[in-house]
C-alpha cells in the first residue's frame, strides 16, 4: 500500500512538472530562431563626412553578403554600458570607434550576446584612409566571426581582452587588397532628359546614357550620350525634322552625407543637328540632307540618394552654351528663317546611378 502512494505521489508530481519542461523547450526554440543580425556602431570624436561615408560603404559592402545591417547611432562616452546592453535582442555587436585621438584611434567591439567587450587601437587621422580601411577590416572580421558562433577572443591573434594594450604593443591594420580596390568606382547614369531648343519647340525630351570613374567618392569624370526625340516644324513652305544627339565629357567634385550625395561638374558636349530630307509644298525646292556641328561648354549639378550602397537615384539640373550659330532658312528671295536653336540650353533629368564594385 505504502509502494502504490510512492508511485501515485511520482505520477502526479511528473504530470504537473512536464507541461513546465515542454514550455521551456518552446521558449528556447524561439529564442533560438531569432537572429541577431543587427550591427551598431557609433563614432567618438569628430570624423569628417568624408571618412564616414568612405567607413560606412566598406562595412556594407563586407556585412551586406552575410545578411548583416549596419545602424548608425549617437553614443553617448559616459555610458560603459552600452557596448554589451542586451535592451535589443536584434543586436550582433556594437562597436564604439573613438577618433578623438587623430594620432590614435581606438576600437571597442561589444559581443551582446554573451556580454563581453574588447578593445584595439590603431594608428589613425580624419584624412588617412589606411585607417578607415583597418577600422573596417577589424570590424568586419569581429562580426563574420560571431555571426558563425566565435568568440571575440578568437577573431584576430592581435585582440586583447580591455583593459586596452599599450601603444608599444599595438599592431598596425593593413588594410585588405580588396577594399584598397574601392579606391576607384565604376559608375554608369541612366536618366530621362529634357532641353531647351528653339522658340517653337522649347523643349526636347530624350534618354542619356553616362559611363565614368569615381575616385573615393570625392572626384569624378564621365562620358555622356544623349539622344533626344526629333523636333517636328510645319511651316507654309513645307515640313522639315531635326534629330538632335551630342556627347560629352566632364570632371566632377563630389560631396555626400549618407545618403545624400551632391556632386558639381564642369565640361564640354558636342552636339550633332541632322536635319533628313524635308517636305516642302507644291512648287519648293527642298536642299539635301545636312547636319551641323557646334561645340559648347556644359555644367551641372547632381544630387543623388543612396537607395542602398551600389544604386542612387539621381536629379541632374544644368545647362550648356554654344557659341556657333546654326539657322534653318528657305531660299525665296528673301531670306526666311525657319528655325534658329537657342546657343544657352538649360537641361534637367532624372535617373537611378549604378556603381561598382
Amino acid at each position: 500500500m505504502l509502494l502504490a502512494l510512492r508511485v501515485l505521489g511520482v505520477l502526479l508530481w511528473l504530470s504537473a512538472v512536464a507541461p513546465c519542461i515542454a514550455l521551456a523547450q518552446v521558449a528556447t526554440e524561439k529564442v533560438a530562431v531569432a537572429p541577431r543580425l543587427l550591427i551598431e556602431l557609433g563614432v567618438v570624436g569628430e570624423l569628417d563626412p568624408a571618412g564616414r561615408t568612405a567607413l560606412t560603404e566598406l562595412l556594407d559592402a563586407e556585412l551586406a553578403p552575410a545578411k548583416l545591417q549596419l545602424r548608425s547611432v549617437i553614443v553617448a562616452r559616459t555610458w560603459p554600458g552600452w557596448l554589451t546592453s542586451r535592451d535589443n535582442p536584434s543586436v550582433l555587436m556594437r562597436v564604439r570607434l573613438d577618433v578623438r585621438d587623430p594620432q590614435q584611434w581606438q576600437v571597442e567591439i561589444g559581443d551582446v550576446a554573451r556580454g563581453r567587450s574588447l578593445r584595439r587601437q590603431l594608428p589613425g587621422s580624419a584624412s588617412n584612409a589606411a585607417a578607415i580601411e583597418g577600422a573596417a577590416s577589424v570590424m568586419t572580421a569581429a562580426a563574420l566571426a560571431l555571426r558563425e558562433g566565435f568568440e571575440l577572443s578568437a577573431v584576430e591573434p592581435g585582440y586583447k581582452q580591455e583593459p586596452a594594450p599599450s601603444a608599444g604593443n599595438a599592431s598596425v591594420a593593413q588594410p585588405r587588397p580588396a577594399q584598397a580596390a574601392r579606391a576607384l568606382r565604376v559608375v554608369s547614369n541612366l536618366a530621362f532628359e529634357t532641353a531647351s531648343f528653339e522658340q517653337n519647340v522649347p523643349l526636347q525630351a530624350g534618354l542619356s546614357l553616362a559611363l565614368g570613374l569615381r575616385f573615393r567618392d570625392l572626384v569624378s569624370a564621365r562620358l555622356l550620350a544623349v539622344q533626344y526625340w526629333p523636333a517636328e516644324f510645319e511651316t507654309t513652305l513645307g515640313a522639315f525634322r531635326v534629330d538632335r544627339r551630342a556627347v560629352g565629357v566632364s570632371l566632377g567634385l563630389v560631396a555626400s552625407t549618407r545618403p545624400l550625395e551632391l556632386e558639381l561638374e564642369l565640361g564640354s558636349a558636342l552636339e550633332l543637328l541632322r536635319r533628313p530630307a524635308s517636305a516642302p509644298v507644291a512648287g519648293v525646292a527642298a536642299s539635301d540632307d545636312s547636319q551641323q556641328l557646334r561645340l559648347g561648354v556644359t555644367t551641372a549639378a547632381r544630387a543623388r540618394y543612396r537607395i542602398f550602397s551600389l544604386a542612387a537615384l539621381e536629379l541632374r539640373l544644368g545647362g550648356a552654351y554654344y557659341p556657333t550659330p546654326i539657322r534653318y532658312v528657305a531660299g525665296t528671295p528673301e531670306i526666311l528663317v525657319l528655325s534658329q536653336p537657342w546657343p544657352w540650353v538649360l537641361q534637367a533629368g532624372v535617373g537611378i546611378e549604378l556603381r561598382a564594385p
